[in-house]
Formats: structure tokens, C-alpha cells, sequence
């Protein structure tokens, strides 16, 4: 996308006034000094060109600074004049009326503040032109030059002192074409440059906190040749060979890289050059990477894209150059012998790899472990910040932040292809309710955690299988954890619960049964708890929680039976009958001339007497057998123990003209505790009773007997069923032998 410029060579700058960006641009030139803010304005300085007036060029001095937003130029300092000399002003004093006079094939550095730092070139001094070592600092804040160092004069001698040491005196000479570099710790390094076609292979270094240049490497000669062991051998006293306009970079570890210019390769003459050497810093030695020391080497191109090792530039000097974030250097255009050059090329200083996992969560007192590829030595970064210690390929992390890594392989290194972003997530936490509880024989409770998503229970420290969910239901004594996850994370809950078990409390009721007569009480008693509940036909009777009870009212009396937290209910209940009550009429018994029958008395008392005797085997028995020729009507006088009487009738129809008698089993029964008609049973002559069963609504079997005369009180399970009908079969054989099946429905009345 064209921007900007004119269309025509040699075009014109259009200047305007300083600073104000109305239809502002510079002219044509080359060999200007650039760089990028930070704010992502694109900054000029310099270079040979032309200024307004485009019927000759110069050497120019003018600063611009260009707006990719905006797409407008701004000139902000500097002439709008060729061939401009220097106005220094006074060392290290800042002004706005200070310049550099105009230049071209100067080093440049920008510092950790954002300002632009000049150095030398081919220019105009204070009064003459010649090769300049001057080296001024321009602030973009205050817009002000400051002469730093060097000389204010053309072709200055350099000042070398002892390699290896700061001193205020030392300085470069006169020079333009050097390759310049900024360090980690913020240090400018210059190497090499050309003055009047004497080529140089110094190394220096400038520290803009103390303001003083050190010679670090090479010679203080003119036109030398290199000096190196084998390609990838360090050498501390090895150089490069003199040269101008040759490019650089830094690698990921520090380390400067060289690569092509022109000068001296091997042999005695000066030429383009593709050979690769790179300076370590912290060892200070120079190694010789990649490339050769003949004349104008050939480049090989091998298949484009694909990466060999036998592939190379030809000789290059004056290209423009890149260092990408991960250490690989790339190379456009620039000039050999035969001409310019646009061939993009790419050098790796070694095999990049990867770091896995690309990304990781960590929980508070875990830690991951990342894992690098391609070198056979590491360097590892956290936020840009090097791990001591740490050069493995394997590293165990228990903090987050974005790790890097940097690949060594022999002289070389470069960064990871990708870094990786550890996050530390919050490990969760939650705790067990209830802390402790009891549970009795058979009894349960439920617990619960929160703070999670999932959950992992655990009993006496055994995880508990499937047991996942925020509550647990427990029945086992024993120690309750938990490990609450939530995301990625887990961790135990904050307490535990201890669950204790107790026996349910065991005990009986009595007497088993018992009569009330006139006013009569009954003292009841529990055993086997500390503390009582009674009911009477199922429902509590208010304050009675002693362990007897005094009871005045017939009825069913049960008692739940307690023990510390637990309870249960007692063995037996007790039926308390009314001995006061009425006589009633039984229901008639069919009988066969001569053959027993059993008469049953009603449940009131404990002693009887049949009246009369008549074919009675025991008349004071409450169930004695009958043998009779006809009919017979009987009473049977009911005593109990409290003194109380009561007289019932039961008449027996004896059937003469035949041996068989009809079963009966009555079509509706009231069990309301009055002694008549309570219970429901088959009745008739039956000498064996197979079964006889009672089915409610549901088919349910709420009764079932064997035994002849036993009968249905009404209840179920302990409970008096609601009135209904049900339904009743009875299997069996009558007194005589005769074999009987029937069945039928009764009704319950209450």
C-alpha cells in the first residue's frame, strides 16, 4: 500500500513548521538512522539526500517522525539544509539548540528510556566533514540534543586505553558503517566501521549511566584479517576481520551475532562477505558459526523454503535485517560485488523446539512439570526472568507466571517456539457438617460438604466407592473426610466428622397382660432405658416418661425405650382389658350328636364356670370340650383377679338328622374392645384348621391362623385398619372327618 512520498526519484521534502504535521514530508535519501517508539511512531534521522530544493543532494541532519494512524510526517528537529554542520553547545548539557551536523552510515541505539542515541557516521563535524566518533543522545520528551561524548571534530583518533576497562578518555575513532547492538543490561557495543577505506575489527562497548567506552575485543589496527580456531570452537583472543556494514543481532541469551559486510574474510583483500561469527558477552570470545573466508562467496540457494545446512548468501554487506521473539535472524536485499540485491533469506543459530504443555492450571501446593525440546542445554525464563540453576530440559514449577525457554546447542542458542502460561487456580475449600453425631443400631444420618463441585468421602481414611455427591447418608461408625474438587483443583475439607454408634436400648413391658375391675389401676413397668414415652392404642400419653406407668383405661399400651440418644421400642405391648364389662351372647356353635366340640370363653378374667356341667369335660376350664345329644345352652361365669364377674351365654345346636355341620365365618365384625363380636374367626364344628387367611383391598395377608378359634383382632402390622372389606379363605377338616374349602367377605365396623 503506497502512503505516502512522491511518485518521481530524487523527489523533494515539503517542511513546513517545526512540529506542527500540515503537508509535511522529507526527501529522497538513503543510509538515514531509524527506529520505533513506543508508542509505534516510526522515527528518521538523517542520511544523504535532498531536502527541499531537489537540483542537488547532500548529507542531511533533519529528525521526522512518521504516524502510521494519522499517516502524516512531522518534522521535529534537526535543518532543512544540506551539508548542515554540528551545533554542539557545551558536553552533556542538554539544549534545544543543539544538532548533530548532517551525516549518513551512523550507528544508532535506543535506550531503556525511549531516547535516541547517535554515534558517528560520515558527516559534518563542527566545522569540516570527515568520519565522526561523536555521540549524542536526543530525548523525544524534551526535544533536546545532548553532545554525550567524542569528539567535535572530523577523523578523530580512536583512544583505546586497556581492553577490557572504562575510562573517560576512551573513545572509538572516526568511523561510519559499524554494527551496533543494545544489550540486556541496556549497554551500547559498536564493532568495526571504515574511515577513508581503512577497515576496522574493534569492539567496543559505551555505559550510558557512567558515560564511557571499553575496548572489549579485536585490534587497534586497520585492515586485519580474522583470527579463529575451528568453525564453532570459541577463541578468546580470535576476532572477526575488519569490515563495514555488516549486520547484527542478539540472540535470546545475550549474545552478539554478526553476519556478512564488507571487508576481510581470510584472505588479503576486501570484499562482500557471508561468514557468521557471534560474541559472547558474558566468556567474551568470538566463534566463527557458518560461512567462508573466500573471495565474493557464491551463494547457495538450495529449494526455496526449505532449510539445509549447505544453503547460504552469497557475500552481502548493507542489508536490512530482523530478529524475530524466537532468536531466528532474517535477512533481505543489501549489495554484493555484482550488484544489489532482493533475496530474503533466514538463519536459525540452532534447532528451535517446542515447550509442553502449551498451557497449565496448578492448585495451590501442586506443581507442574514443563518440558522443552532441541537443544542439548537450557536456559529457563520466568516472566523474562532467568530460573538459576535450571538447565535441563525438564522443569518442575510450583509458581505461576509465563515460562520461556532458551535452546542451546554447542555455540549457539534460541528461544522455544512458544512459551507457556502456568495459571495458579484456588484450591477450594468447604467443610463437613454435622462435625460429630451419634447414630443408634440400625439408624443413620446424613452429612454434609460444600465448597465443590464433586466430591471424594472417605470413611477411617478408605474412599468410599461412588459416593461422589454433596451429601452422604451413613449408617457405619467410623471417621468422615472428604476431598472437595472444584475445576481442576481439590482439596480436603477443612474438618472432618467423627460418627459414633450407640446400641438401641432393649427392654420389656410388664405385666404381659392385665384386667381393670370397678376403679381398679394397673401399674405398668418398663425396663432397659433411662427415660420413657408411653402410648396407649398408639398414640402418646403426655408426661408419662417414668418407667411406670399407673393406667385406669382399657387399651393397647406400648412404650419406646430410651437410651442416652437412642431408643427403641419394648419387646411386648400389654393389653389392659375392662373387667367390668357385660355379658354377651357368643356366636351359636353347630355340633354332630356325640362328637367333641370345644367351647371358648372370652379373655376377661382368670377363672370360669360353665353352667351347666351338661357334657362339659372341665366346666371351670375356659375352653372345655363339649359332647352333646342335642341342643344345649350354656353359661359361663367370667371371674378376675381384681374380684370383678361377669356371665356370658353360648348356645350349641346340636344337628341330629345328619353328620355334617355348616362353617360360618361372620359377614361384618366390630373390634372395638368390647368382648362382642371382636374378633373375626370361622365357627362350626371343625376339628382341624389348615389355614384361615384375611386379605385387604390390596391382597395384602393382614391375618392368618391355624388354629382353631383364633381370630382377627382388626389390626395390621400393630395398627386397627379403617373400616372396609376383606376378603377371607379358610382350608380344613370338620370334627367328623369331612374335608372343607371356602371362602368369602367380611366387613370391619368401627
Amino acid at each position: 500500500t503506497w502512503l505516502s512520498g512522491g511518485k518521481n526519484a530524487n523527489s523533494p521534502g515539503r517542511y513546513g513548521i517545526l512540529g506542527i504535521p500540515l503537508f509535511q514530508h522529507p526527501g529522497a535519501r538513503e543510509n538515514a538512522v531509524s527506529w520505533t517508539d513506543e508508542q509505534g511512531n516510526f522515527w528518521m534521522f538523517g542520511g544523504s539526500g535532498y531536502v527541499a530544493d531537489d537540483s542537488q543532494s547532500g548529507l542531511l541532519n533533519d529528525l521526522w517522525k512518521y504516524s502510521p494512524s494519522l499517516n502524516t510526517w512531522t518534522w521535529e528537529g534537526g535543518t532543512d539544509n544540506l551539508n548542515q554542520e554540528g551545533r554542539y553547545g557545551s558536553i552533556r548539557t542538554p539544549s534545544r539548540n543543539n544538532y548533530p551536523g548532517g551525516r549518513f552510515l551512523s550507528s544508532c541505539w535506543i535506550d531503556n528510556d525511549g531516547n535516541l542515541w547517535l554515534f558517528g557516521g560520515f558527516g559534518y563535524a563542527e566545522d569540516n566533514n570527515g568520519a565522526l566518533n561523536d555521540l549524542w543522545r536526543y530525548s523525544p520528551d524534551s526535544e533536546e540534543w545532548t553532545w554525550m561524548n567524542g569528539d567535535n571534530s572530523d577523523d578523530a583518533d580512536a583512544h583505546y586505553g586497556h581492553k577490557g576497562e572504562f575510562g573517560n578518555n576512551n573513545t572509538p575513532g572516526g568511523r561510519q558503517g559499524s554494527t551496533a547492538w543494545k544489550d540486556k543490561s541496556g549497554n551500547f557495543w559498536l564493532f568495526g566501521g571504515e574511515n577513508s577505506g581503512d577497515l576496522y575489527c574493534d569492539l567496543w562497548v559505551y555505559d550510558p549511566g557512567q558515560n564511557s567506552w571499553a575496548w572489549m575485543s579485536g585490534t587497534d589496527d586497520e585492515n586485519e584479517l580474522p583470527e579463529n580456531d575451528d568453525i564453532g570452537v570459541p577463541s578468546s583472543s580470535g576476532h572477526p576481520g575488519s569490515r563495514t556494514l555488516g549486520s547484527g543481532w542478539i540472540d535470546p541469551l545475550g549474545d552478539l551475532w554478526l553476519f556478512g559486510g564488507k571487508g576481510y574474510g581470510g584472505n588479503s583483500g576486501s570484499n562482500s562477505l557471508n561468514n557468521i561469527w557471534k560474541y559472547s558477552i558474558s566468556n567474551s570470545d568470538w566463534t566463527l558459526i557458518k560461512g567462508e573466508s573466500t573471495e565474493d562467496p557464491v551463494a547457495v540457494y538450495g529449494n526455496r523454503g526449505v532449510a539445509a545446512n549447505n544453503n547460504k548468501p552469497g557475500g552481502t554487506h548493507n542489508a536490512s535485517t530482523w530478529i524475530g521473539e524466537d532468536g531466528i535472524f532474517w535477512l533481505f536485499g543489501g549489495r554484493s560485488e555484482e550488484g544489489y540485491l532482493n533475496q530474503v533469506w533466514v538463519f536459525s543459530p540452532c534447532q528451535s523446539g517446542e515447550i509442553t504443555p502449551a498451557s497449565a492450571t496448578i492448585c495451590e501446593g501442586s506443581s507442574q512439570e514443563l518440558t522443552v525440546t532441541g537443544g542439548t542445554s537450557y536456559e529457563w525464563l520466568r516472566n523474562n526472568v532467568v530460573i538459576s540453576g535450571q538447565n535441563n530440559s525438564k522443569l518442575i514449577t510450583t509458581q505461576p507466571g509465563t515460562y520461556s525457554a532458551i535452546i542451546k546447542n554447542g555455540a549457539c542458542a534460541v528461544s522455544a517456539y512458544n512459551t507457556v502460561e502456568i495459571i495458579k487456580a484456588i484450591a477450594p475449600s468447604g467443610n463437613i457438617t454435622p462435625a460429630s453425631a451419634v447414630i443408634c443400631t440400625g439408624g443413620f444420618k446424613v452429612l454434609t460438604a460444600t465448597g465443590g463441585t464433586s466430591y471424594e468421602w472417605k470413611r477411617n481414611g478408605i474412599t468410599i466407592p461412588g459416593q461422589k455427591e454433596a451429601t452422604i447418608t451413613v449408617d457405619q461408625p467410623g471417621t468422615y473426610s472428604v476431598v472437595i474438587t472444584n475445576g481442576t483443583c481439590s482439596g480436603p475439607a477443612s474438618n472432618t466428622s467423627v460418627i459414633t454408634q450407640d446400641p438401641t436400648p432393649a427392654g420389656t413391658i410388664s405385666p404381659a397382660s392385665a384386667s381393670l375391675c370397678g376403679n381398679d389401676t394397673q401399674v405398668l413397668t418398663a425396663t432397659g432405658g433411662n427415660s420413657y414415652e408411653w402410648l396407649r392404642n398408639g398414640e402418646p400419653i403426655n408426661g408419662e416418661t417414668g418407667a411406670t406407668i399407673t393406667v385406669s383405661t382399657p387399651g393397647t399400651y406400648s412404650v419406646i425405650i430410651k437410651g442416652g440418644v437412642c431408643s427403641g421400642p419394648a419387646a411386648n405391648t400389654v393389653e389392659v382389658t375392662d373387667a367390668n364389662s357385660t355379658g354377651v351372647r357368643y356366636a351359636n356353635i353347630f355340633a354332630t350328636p356325640n362328637v367333641p366340640i370345644q367351647l371358648t370363653a372370652r379373655n376377661a378374667g382368670t377363672q370360669f364356670q360353665w353352667m351347666p356341667g351338661t357334657g362339659l369335660d372341665n366346666p371351670l376350664s375356659a375352653t372345655p370340650m363339649a359332647t352333646l345329644t342335642r341342643d344345649q345352652e350354656y353359661l359361663v361365669l367370667i371371674s378376675s383377679a381384681q374380684g370383678c364377674s361377669v356371665t356370658d351365654t353360648q348356645l350349641v345346636k346340636v344337628n341330629a338328622s345328619n353328620n355334617t355341620v355348616k362353617v360360618y365365618v361372620p359377614t361384618a365384625f366390630t373390634p372395638n374392645g368390647n368382648n362382642v363380636n371382636d374378633r373375626l374367626r370361622p365357627l362350626g364344628n371343625i376339628g382341624k384348621l389348615d389355614y384361615f387367611r384375611v386379605y385387604n383391598r390390596w391382597g395384602n395377608v393382614v391375618f392368618q391362623t391355624t388354629i382353631v378359634g383364633d381370630g382377627w383382632d382388626g389390626k395390621y402390622k400393630g395398627t386397627l385398619q379403617q373400616p372396609d372389606t376383606f376378603t377371607w379363605i379358610l382350608a380344613g377338616q370338620m370334627q367328623d372327618g369331612q374335608l372343607i374349602k371356602l371362602s368369602g367377605k367380611t366387613v370391619l365396623i368401627r
